[in-house]
């Protein structure tokens, strides 16, 4: 469903940009499960990447001048 020149929205925001809206919803409604799948898994590595990341000594990373 592709919206028309006279919708409401398109003529609210005086814009062309939305006549795929409905159609990109959709899509994101279709995906929610998988998007949801993908952003849980991203959560747990970044757990990992932090928990290793903190777990480490500190480096020493002061500047020493060579003379």
């Amino acid at each position: 469903m592709h919206l028309r020149k006279h919708d409401p929205i398109l003529q609210y925001f005086n814009t062309n940009e939305f006549t795929r809206i409905h159609d990109d919803l959709e899509y994101y409604h279709r995906n929610v499960v998988k998007h949801y799948e993908t952003f849980s898994q991203t959560r747990q590595v970044w757990k990992k990447i932090v928990t290793f990341l903190t777990s480490q000594q500190p480096v020493n990373r002061a500047h020493k001048e060579i003379v």
